[in-house]
């Protein structure tokens, strides 16, 4: 038999004791005492807790959590600050987030702003907003969109795009065949690691690939590839090695 688990509402201001519960609601400011495990946690006021297990989580409002966090979703349109580890199915941001250790998840969409003192390893991750991630950004598939300031650490995976705004370009089109948008926000990073690598608007000192397009607004010291290099008249490129 299943086991009944009550579920919690806070609609004032009130506390939680850690402990297994089934939906935990906070439209008020509510502290959560312990580790907590719940089916849901869904926070539409001011939410505190220490280490959380949950099916879903999600913030509209302001949540903390001070120890690891394990979640198989999580979405913040509001503002969410996770001090320890996270370890979750999907991550979707619209409002701002705040990571003090690794992230790990499946995909990550974040579309407002994403602080992360440490490393982000992801199957899948899509950002057109802005982002200050101070490790390794790890994933297969990488798509940044260029809609604020992004600062990262190093980049690694098997497709990157770094593009202006929210269009995109196909790798089969060509280098030269840039719409009218433009966007002065850039990516700065120490290194690009990547299989298929298109870059906009990009200020990095290494950049390794198997096939390279390098875009407007670049400026890259030293590129190595494999096979095909394409680079805009525009873009800076100090060096350039086929290996």
């Amino acid at each position: 038999m299943e086991k009944k688990l009550n579920d919690v509402s806070i609609s004032g201001s009130g506390k939680v004791t850690g402990g297994e519960y089934g939906n935990v609601r906070v439209s008020g400011s509510g502290r959560i005492t312990g580790n907590i495990i719940a089916k849901s946690i869904h926070v539409s006021g001011s939410a505190h807790a220490a280490g959380v297990e949950a099916e879903e989580i999600r913030a509209s409002g302001s949540f903390r959590a001070e120890g690891e966090v394990k979640a198989k979703s999580i979405h913040v349109s509001g503002s969410g600050r996770i001090d320890g580890a996270i370890e979750a199915g999907d991550i979707h941001v619209s409002g701002a987030f705040h990571a003090g250790s690794v992230i790990s998840a499946g995909e990550i969409h974040a579309s407002g702003s994403i602080h992360a003192e440490s490393g982000v390893e992801a199957d899948k991750v899509i950002l057109s907003g802005g982002a200050n991630i101070k490790g390794l950004l790890n994933a297969e598939e990488i798509d940044i969109r260029l809609g604020g300031s992004c600062i990262i650490g190093e980049i690694g995976g098997e497709h990157i795009r770094v593009q202006k705004g929210n269009h995109r370009i196909n790798f089969t089109f060509s280098v030269f065949n840039f719409g009218k948008r433009y966007s002065n926000w850039t990516l700065q990073t120490n290194s690009i690691e990547g299989t298929e690598v298109l870059l906009e608007n990009t200020i990095c000192p290494i950049v390794r690939a198997k096939n390279a397009v390098i875009g407007e607004g670049c400026e890259i010291q030293r590129i190595e590839y494999e096979e095909t290099l394409q680079i805009h008249p525009s873009a800076i490129v100090k060096e350039q090695i086929k290996i």
